[in-house]
């Protein structure tokens, strides 16, 4: 359902005109299920396991639902930044991302006993690095083009901090 809200950030460009619905609003679907050791998410293109909502267990090898987030958010702007590059035929190469994650009150999502209160995203640090022939001013303007395209950034930075470090190889 398209909300006032909704219908204010719809371009100008396209006011007046009758749209596909999909276009001012796209909505999907997930279903998840409880097995005995797993949550299995599914969408049309397939299922997801997930093990722990959070896990400090820095052996496992599944990812939990908070390290989606990061992998979500991280994975999102390096292919938006790709997709720019090769959207206006630059030449992009060795880009690669890093992420800190913060939590606030870890031991509170893990149930530790006798420790209170709820736990909290504080904040992602990325840290992109990339090879460009474009000048340092011009790869930056075409990584904020591409980061206004980036849903999970832009989503998440207005519930905490994203911070974002580009290093330009030479």
């Amino acid at each position: 359902m398209m909300t006032s809200e909704t219908a204010d950030r719809i371009p100008e460009k396209w006011s007046g005109k009758r749209a596909v619905p999909e276009s001012e609003l796209y909505s999907t679907r997930y279903r998840a299920v409880a097995l005995d050791e797993e949550i299995k998410v599914y969408n049309g293109a397939g299922c997801l396991p997930v093990k722990n909502a959070v896990s400090f267990d820095i052996m496992s090898n599944s990812f939990s639902s908070v390290d989606m987030i990061v992998a979500a958010v991280l994975s999102e702007v390096l292919l938006c930044i790709r997709g720019e590059f090769l959207r206006r035929q630059e030449d992009i190469s060795d880009l690669e991302g890093r992420a800190k994650l913060d939590i606030a009150n870890p031991l509170a999502a893990v149930g530790v006993r006798g420790i209170d209160g709820i736990s909290l995203i504080e904040g992602i640090e990325l840290d992109i690095y990339l090879f460009t022939f474009l000048d340092e001013e011009e790869a930056r303007e075409s990584i904020d083009k591409a980061l206004q395209r980036a849903i999970c950034y832009q989503s998440l930075k207005k519930a905490f901090p994203i911070s974002l470090r580009l290093s330009f190889a030479e």
